[in-house]
């Protein structure tokens, strides 16, 4: 069926920010449901509620799932990148 054609690789999949679509801000994690954001992004949504209601107790929720925002992280560099750690740790 696809003799003789050489199959091409896919393009690198390149990160997009799944709020502003921008795919040129650094890229953050979101814990605990590890959707990636935009660094801009991740901090304007993790701050908005603390700034408007003055306390630590409420939580904005994701934009792609709505699971309470715990923490903004960026990807470090070790073994197995954030994802892996995260799920050794859960």
């Amino acid at each position: 069926m696809f003799k003789g054609r050489a199959l091409k690789p896919l393009p690198a999949k390149r990160f997009e920010c799944a709020v502003c679509f921008s795919e040129d801000k650094p890229k953050v994690y979101v814990i605990p449901c590890m959707h990636e954001l935009c660094e801009v992004c991740a901090n304007r949504l993790f701050f908005m509620a603390n700034d408007c209601l003055h306390t630590s107790l409420v939580y904005t929720p994701c934009p792609l799932c709505r699971s309470p925002m715990r923490a903004v992280v960026k990807d470090l560099p070790f073994e197995g990148g954030l994802k892996a750690w995260v799920k050794r740790r859960v």
